[in-house]
């Protein structure tokens, strides 16, 4: 299996949701920066009005279409879009990573998350009003994201490259493609449990402490 954009653009996404779960929990226990709706606020003021208007009224259509309060319809579709946004954006910095690195042979895993977690984070940091700890938090998701491209590459230990001619080669081949298929979906599995505990967790403490919910500021 190649690891182009496509598998790069689901890796991203995928560990981008666990992250944005995790940002929210810090938020709420330790009240550190919420990068998604540090984000958010940083484009609504750069972006034309019209651009803006027009998503956050398609979102509340939306919204409203399923029945959601109209007077939390608004709020509602600004959190989403801000955490949209960044999941969009984290998705295309790895499909990009993947894309470039393709199946070259590299074990500087660690690295190469820095590079790409720093490169990703550079843009939102010019914009954010944290930019250390945006920083900080794409790093950790840049390293994760090198980590599963080397093990789907299949440049582990276990994926030792045998003679490719061979039947036997060719039989490993194909074990190897469904061994990697299954850590996708063993990814999935894991990024989304952690994704929704943590945001279960985080709510049930700002409901707790009857903090007020956290809401992209407008300057």
């Amino acid at each position: 299996m190649k690891t182009g954009f496509g598998i790069g653009l689901l890796v991203g996404l995928l560990l981008a949701a666990p992250l944005v779960s995790m940002l929210y929990l810090l938020n709420t226990t330790l009240e550190t920066p919420f990068i998604p709706f540090d984000l958010f606020d940083a484009l609504v003021r750069i972006l034309p009005g019209p651009i803006v208007s027009f998503g956050i009224d398609s979102m509340v259509r939306l919204l409203m279409f399923l029945g959601l309060s109209l007077s939390a319809s608004s709020k509602t579709a600004e959190q989403i879009q801000a955490i949209g946004v960044f999941l969009c954006t984290c998705a295309v910095a790895a499909g990009v990573f993947f894309a470039v690195l393709s199946d070259r042979r590299s074990r500087a895993v660690i690295p190469l998350g820095v590079v790409l977690g720093i490169a990703a984070a550079l843009p939102m940091a010019t914009l954010s009003s944290h930019p250390t700890w945006t920083i900080i938090s794409l790093t950790a998701w840049g390293i994760a994201v090198s980590g599963a491209r080397y093990r789907i590459a299949g440049w582990s230990p276990v994926a030792a490259a045998p003679a490719i001619g061979s039947e036997h080669g060719l039989l490993q081949m194909a074990g190897e493609s469904v061994d990697r298929r299954r850590f996708l979906v063993n990814l999935a599995g894991t990024t989304a449990s952690i994704t929704v505990v943590g945001a279960v967790v985080a709510t049930a403490l700002r409901a707790s402490s009857s903090k007020a919910v956290v809401y992209p500021r407008r300057k």
